[in-house]
């Protein structure tokens, strides 16, 4: 009789702890995760427009995902101006002390975007931030160091960007579809470089 007490006790005790170990993950981080391995499967099967059509889908479910589990560190801000050519319409987010462009709701169809912002260093032009807009040229100043997934995707009448030395990372798909009519402008030996011979994009040494 006291060794089935021991038992009993010793399996509520173990499931308990299970209990207490499965609680700490919450379904938005096993969703972010399941979304993060379909990106990852589809990472390699890019070739076709519907298969950009699901990653971009899949991204826009993974970031409102991860949205809801934003710290107090991220924080979405609409700007009014910017420090280097006061152009407003800047959207963008901050990780600590450092800016994601994230979108634009400015007239300017010839934009720069900043080194800084509201006092803030760009570091990154985030996932979709431009795309289908109507801009004509776009100089990323340098300091920026990555664009996103998308970024520039569906820009009709882009003609040219010019990529600092910086940026050492850019997306599938950032300028559109391979073979793109619009011209790159970068250093030589330059991520950018690479970047666009892989994509088949016409591209300037400055």
């Amino acid at each position: 009789m006291k060794k089935t007490f021991i038992f009993i006790i010793t399996i509520l005790f173990l499931f308990s702890a299970l209990s207490a170990c499965t609680s700490n993950s919450s379904p938005a981080d096993s969703a972010i995760e399941s979304l993060e391995n379909r990106i990852a499967e589809l990472e390699g099967l890019i070739a076709s427009g519907g298969e950009q059509n699901d990653i971009s889908e899949l991204l826009s479910q993974l970031n409102s995902l991860k949205g809801t589990e934003t710290g107090t560190n991220d924080t979405d801000t609409d700007t009014t101006d910017t420090n280097d050519d006061n152009t407003p319409g800047f959207k963008y987010t901050l990780n600590g002390n450092k800016a994601t462009i994230t979108g634009y709701s400015g007239e300017q169809t010839d934009i720069v975007i900043p080194a800084t912002i509201d006092g803030y260093r760009v570091v990154a032009i985030g996932d979709n931030a431009f795309e289908k807009l109507h801009i004509k040229k776009v100089i990323i100043s340098d300091g920026v160091e990555s664009i996103g997934w998308f970024a520039f995707n569906g820009c009709a009448f882009l003609s040219s960007v010019t990529v600092p030395s910086s940026v050492s990372s850019i997306g599938h798909g950032a300028f559109g579809a391979s073979g793109t009519s619009m011209t790159i402008y970068c250093h030589s030996d330059s991520f950018a470089v690479a970047y666009a011979k892989s994509y088949g994009i016409t591209y300037a040494i400055i």
